[in-house]
């Protein structure tokens, strides 16, 4: 194993580090117990009285697939940003786009639904 393999190697493994360290301070933020936080919180929603997506969830299609996944849910522009993230990393970026998507790609598609007025 040369000397730049070791390298990437380490930035990877420090990238990761580093979005397990905000993943586990952005769950913190969350109010553990619902009765701690404001009652709008519990009744927020858009204007046909659907409640908000949620925040941060998981998406397996999406953290397999990336940029793929977004294009074929019809949301070309996201997809078209994340490939050309990979693309200009030389694909460094590729574990970091994955978590990524696989976290915000149902609050993703669900603004986008709303925005369209539909759910389907």
């Amino acid at each position: 194993m040369g000397i730049t393999d070791r390298i990437v190697l380490l930035v990877i493994v420090f990238g990761l580090v580093v979005t397990l360290i905000w993943f586990l301070r952005a769950l913190a933020a969350y109010p553990r117990d619902p009765a701690a936080s404001t009652p709008a919180a519990a009744v927020e929603g858009d204007l046909a009285h659907r409640m908000a997506p949620p925040k941060l969830g998981w998406n397996w299609g999406a953290f397999f697939l990336g940029p793929l996944w977004y294009f074929l849910r019809g949301l070309w522009v996201y997809a078209v940003i994340l490939t050309i993230l990979i693309m200009l990393s030389g694909g460094i970026l590729l574990p970091f786009v994955m978590i990524y998507a696989g976290l915000k790609a149902t609050e993703t598609l669900e603004d986008a639904r709303l925005a369209r007025h539909t759910v389907y």
